[in-house]
């Protein structure tokens, strides 16, 4: 009873502590941080290795299952689950609620610096820590030729002008975060060899490789001054066409010239 009279005596006092009170509370409700999908740090890591031209199943073997043998001795770890796709082998290990994910990440990069038996032309794997910012997209964007009349455009290309023109665009706009790029793969040409044309012109598979790597190079050639410019000047040797790989001199034999179109051919894409 002494609180009530108290506070019906002091009626000035006890209406300001509430007006002040009330004033707290909504600066406090206006300073709080807001998210419609708030972040959440999940004990989640992602482990990627490409090697572009293999199907699911040699992925499954000498990749995925290597890379597993090595990291399911990492500490904490509760579940992983595997993907091996064309090319792609993709693992998620996710850890128990608690556990540092920094010291995690050493350990599982510690873990795949042990792996020795990746085939050689394999990609490094990559890590990725993941959270609920960038564990799902907002967005998909398909996009194909524009015209139904329009002839079949190869998918390299149109890989090509995604990455180098939509994939660009979309990072410069204000609030992305990052912007995934999938469905093709990147253009290249692939040689391929006549072994009986290649022994009866005394060639081995080291002679061309040396040589095709030689020339699928630009060089630089100097400089050239010329009324208060100074110009570089390059030579450019890098294969843009199977045409350019085949007309590449791969061996001189007296007066006989050797091409790559004397002994193989070029498939693009």
């Amino acid at each position: 009873m002494k609180l009530i009279d108290q506070s019906i005596r002091n009626y000035h006092t006890v209406t300001v502590v509430v007006v002040m009170a009330v004033l707290v509370g909504i600066l406090c409700f206006q300073a709080l941080p807001r998210q419609l999908a708030p972040t959440v740090d999940k004990p989640e890591i992602e482990v990627k290795t490409q090697y572009r031209g293999l199907s699911p199943d040699e992925v499954e073997r000498n990749i995925t299952r290597r890379l597993e043998d090595q990291l399911e001795s990492v500490e904490g770890v509760k579940k992983m689950t595997s993907t091996s796709q064309h090319g792609l082998s993709t693992i998620n290990l996710e850890f128990d609620w608690g556990v540092d994910k920094n010291l995690a990440v050493l350990d599982v990069n510690n873990k795949l610096q042990q792996v020795k038996d990746l085939p050689v032309n394999s990609d490094k794997p990559t890590l990725r820590s993941i959270s609920s910012d960038n564990s799902s997209p907002i967005m998909w964007i398909v996009f194909d030729k524009p015209n139904a009349k329009m002839p079949n455009l190869n998918q390299n290309y149109m890989y090509k002008i995604g990455e180098d023109i939509i994939v660009p665009s979309l990072r410069r706009v204000k609030g992305i975060a990052d912007v995934w790029h999938f469905g093709g793969e990147d253009r290249e040409m692939r040689v391929e060899f006549d072994p009986y044309s290649m022994a009866r012109l005394h060639l081995t598979y080291k002679e061309v490789i040396e040589a095709l790597s030689a020339e699928n190079q630009n060089t630089r050639a100097g400089f050239h001054d010329e009324a208060n410019r100074a110009y570089t000047v390059r030579a450019l040797g890098e294969f843009l066409s199977p045409e350019d790989i085949l007309e590449t001199v791969i061996k001189r034999d007296g007066n006989k010239t050797i091409k790559v179109e004397d002994f193989a051919t070029v498939v693009d894409g």
